[in-house]
């Protein structure tokens, strides 16, 4: 088994101690834990650097969360228009091009990882609607 070191510039044996600690804590966060020594069981920082180099996990900076969560506000609003529309124009699950734009941001609400929420979203409002219509 091979194994380096880390250099924490600029500070003290305490706060490098520290530092450690965390990237080991973010590591157990995302499953990289420790299978045997007098660590067993605590995250594990060489794993998850590991997966950062072969591609298995990504770093994402600030700017790019923000825009990610943009992005999935955006289209997790136009799914749910998508959905709502539908109640008010059932006449749009005939039209072939409402069917493909649905599809589509359907597609793009599953990478994103939206699509189910947005659906039970959807869901809970149509069920409203028809039980509003109901009692009128």
């Amino acid at each position: 088994m091979a194994s380096f070191g880390l250099y924490f510039k600029d500070m003290s044996q305490e706060e490098a101690n520290a530092t450690r600690k965390r990237l080991n804590d973010l590591a157990a966060a995302h499953g990289f834990l420790s299978e045997r020594g007098p660590t067993a069981g605590d995250g594990n920082l060489a794993e998850l650097l590991m997966a950062i180099d072969n591609g298995k996990m990504a770093l994402v900076s600030e700017d790019q969360q923000k825009q990610i969560e943009a992005l999935m506000y955006l289209v997790g609003n136009l799914q749910a228009l998508a959905n709502n529309a539908e109640v008010f124009a059932p006449e749009l699950l005939q039209n072939n091009s409402w069917i493909a734009m649905k599809t589509f941001l359907e597609q793009r609400s599953d990478e994103l990882g939206v699509t189910d929420f947005i659906r039970q979203v959807g869901e809970r409002y149509r069920e409203k609607i028809e039980e509003q219509e109901e009692e009128e």
